[in-house]
């Protein structure tokens, strides 16, 4: 719809178009100037091209009188208004045009008040006529829609409607089409919502591909009808609008679009759309196509194969619970579901990850809030397939990490434990092996493996390494007797002492004291 008034003047004289062009208040009216001819046929081509709302004609013009034009583009253009310039007192000429929607007759010289007011008429009249049309435009595609969403949606509360309120003629082709918005951000904000409906329904308008629309969050579905003989072009339109759609993309970033087209419609409405949705892929693929037929989704593939793969993969990474095959299988999984349909691969994934949750809490009960704390909320931020699959592999290797080092910790705290208690009775003559794995709750011989394996050293040899400290301790600080000392740490025999101590230091417990007491 046209925002400005449009103007033609059309006279012989430069100087009255000139003078025309001064006195003409533009801009305080809202008038678009459209172009000027200096002769009828001319002109005549001129109003034909530009479609203005008011023309302001000479009578007399070469090739082509005003009055001639007057009448000719009246049967063409009937809402098109004139006003007439005449350096003659010609009225008895002229007057016959009056029913040709000739506002007013103005003699030359032009007179500035006059031209204003007809013009000030002339503008107001285009405004409300416009908004007439508009107001029954918005009222018919208000219907259109609300008559579409109800034979999509089922929603015919008690009123029967069928195809036929909006596909009226027997050689129209109808197909469900389907813009999907996906968004990089958790959510679509109302504000921005509200204007891409209005920015799509202005797009798919421009491009007369619409016969309905019917915008639901992110997922606008559309009628496209067309002749049955124009449905060869019909891509090129879809890539029009894409096109369209691309420059939204440019002011928000975090918006892709894409246009899926269905076949022709053979059963009802509501079964088709269903069928689309169902159809519909949950995300966009990185770099894919915007424009994609339906019938280029497969839907048939069992994923059954590909999960009992990575039920194996599960077990080698539970039991190795190393971070890097994690990631490793996990990006080999999402490769081999990169292969899947579009519009399974969420579901696929989910149900991928729900059984690595199981597994995990089978045998690490700490994991069991894992798949629905920390996995799904992850996966719900994912704005394309690939983040998807790039979120899946990031949150399968930090969960088995941080399992790795949990398990890690457990193992330590047993020693950090025995290490306490030998610090506490390192001097206890009966301190031994089998008594402190008994106070961290370990058979012998797994404590006596494990804290190996932990410290690099046997329990013999840390208790002593603890005992020969503190004996260096006392023997400096002190003046106790070897013997009161090796007493002390925990060793009844000083002969025995002070064989060990020479063997921990190079020195005996006498040239320890001389050296440093």
């Amino acid at each position: 719809m046209k925002d400005k008034t449009q103007l033609v003047i059309l006279d012989d004289e430069d100087h009255i178009i000139r003078l025309l062009m001064t006195l003409i208040p533009w801009e305080s009216l809202s008038i678009n100037f459209a172009g000027s001819a200096k002769n009828g046929i001319d002109g005549r081509a001129l109003i034909l091209n530009k479609k203005p709302d008011i023309v302001i004609t000479d009578i007399r013009m070469p090739g082509l009188d005003g009055l001639s034009l007057i009448a000719d583009i009246y049967a063409k253009l009937p809402k098109t208004d004139f006003i007439i310039v005449s350096g003659f007192s010609q009225f008895d000429y002229a007057k016959n045009a009056i029913a040709y929607n000739v506002e007013n007759y103005l003699l030359k010289p032009i007179n500035r008040e006059e031209l204003q007011t007809t013009l000030e008429k002339l503008v107001d009249k285009n405004r409300n006529r416009q908004k007439e049309i508009r107001a029954l435009r918005e009222s018919s595609e208000r219907k259109k829609n609300s008559i579409f969403f109800r034979l999509i949606t089922a929603d015919t509360d008690g009123t029967v409607f069928n195809e036929s309120e909006l596909i009226a003629a027997e050689d129209e082709t109808a197909r469900l089409c389907i813009i999907k918005i996906d968004s990089s951000e958790t959510a679509i904000s109302a504000k921005l919502y509200h204007l891409l409906a209005d920015k799509i329904a202005y797009i798919l308008e421009k491009h007369n591909i619409c016969r309905a629309v019917n915008f639901n969050q992110d997922i606008i579905c559309f009628l496209c009808v067309t002749a049955s003989n124009q449905n060869s072009g019909l891509r090129e339109k879809f890539s029009l609008v894409c096109f369209d759609l691309q420059k939204i993309s440019e002011l928000f970033p975090q918006l892709h679009f894409t246009l899926f087209y269905g076949a022709p419609v053979t059963r009802s409405f509501h079964l088709e759309y269903t069928e689309l949705l169902k159809m519909l892929p949950f995300r966009r693929r990185k770099n894919s196509s915007q424009i994609i037929p339906f019938e280029k989704i497969h839907t048939a593939m069992c994923p059954d194969r590909l999960l009992n793969n990575w039920n194996k993969d599960c077990s080698k990474i539970l039991d190795s619970l190393d971070p890097l095959l994690a990631d490793v299988l996990a990006a080999a999984f999402v490769r081999r579901l990169g292969n899947c349909p579009e519009n399974q691969t969420e579901e696929i994934l989910v149900a991928a990850g729900r059984r690595l949750a199981v597994r995990a809490e089978e045998r690490h009960p700490a994991r069991q809030n894992w798949f629905s704390c920390i996995l799904m909320p992850a996966l719900n931020l994912a704005g394309t397939t690939e983040d998807l699959f790039n979120r899946f592999c990031t949150e399968t290797q930090r969960m088995i990490a941080e399992t790795r080092m949990e398990k890690k910790q457990e193992s330590i705290r047993p020693i950090r434990q025995a290490d306490a208690y030998m610090r506490d009775h390192y001097m206890d003559y009966d301190i031994s092996l089998e008594k402190v794995a008994e106070t961290v709750s370990l058979t012998p011989s797994y404590f006596s493996t494990l804290y190996k394996k932990e410290t690099g050293i046997g329990f013999l040899e840390a208790l002593t390494a603890v005992r020969i400290k503190k004996a260096k301790e006392l023997l400096q600080d002190s003046s106790e007797t070897i013997a009161k000392i090796a007493f002390d740490v925990g060793y009844t025999d000083i002969k025995y002492f002070s064989r060990i101590f020479k063997k921990t230091t190079g020195i005996t417990p006498n040239e320890f004291r001389q050296f440093y007491g």
